[in-house]
């Protein structure tokens, strides 16, 4: 019952996690295709708001046991990378590739406090900028210039 409050977009579909490593360049290419970064400090719930998420769509889980979709930790600073979610139509269940998604939730490793050495948190915030940067409609960066 409650599918029927969410999106058209959302009804009939499920989330995935995709890696990096299944894309070109390792993030999805830009084809206009919806995405939503979760971007904030470490620790704050980012990831777990994906699985909220994930609990109202449905998810294929990746393995991490639990149920969850996206890993979560009391431990700041556990998402290291840029990690994809994809929305994918229900009947596409098995075996979904990326360019079945119809929007991909990004999820941003957080920033502030880390237990993590500063070589690692450094190299986290320059992937994340790095993310949003390349992100950019290219008219938009034009402009920016």
């Amino acid at each position: 019952q409650r599918r029927f409050l969410l999106p058209r977009l959302f009804r009939n579909s499920h989330l995935h996690y995709f890696s990096p490593a299944d894309f070109p360049n390792h993030e999805p290419p830009n084809d206009n295709t919806a995405e939503v970064a979760f971007l904030g400090r470490s620790n704050t719930g980012k990831s777990s708001l994906i699985n909220a998420l994930s609990g109202l769509v449905g998810s294929v889980s990746r393995g991490s046991g639990g149920g969850e979709i996206a890993r979560t930790s009391k431990r700041p600073g556990r998402t290291q990378t840029v990690n994809y979610f994809g929305l994918i139509p229900n009947e596409s269940k098995n075996d979904p590739t990326p360019d079945q998604s119809k929007m991909y939730l990004c999820d941003l490793p957080g920033f502030g406090f880390a237990k993590a050495s500063d070589e690692a948190v450094d190299d986290w915030q320059r992937k994340t900028q790095e993310f949003l940067i390349s992100r950019i409609n290219p008219e938009q960066a034009a402009s920016s210039e």
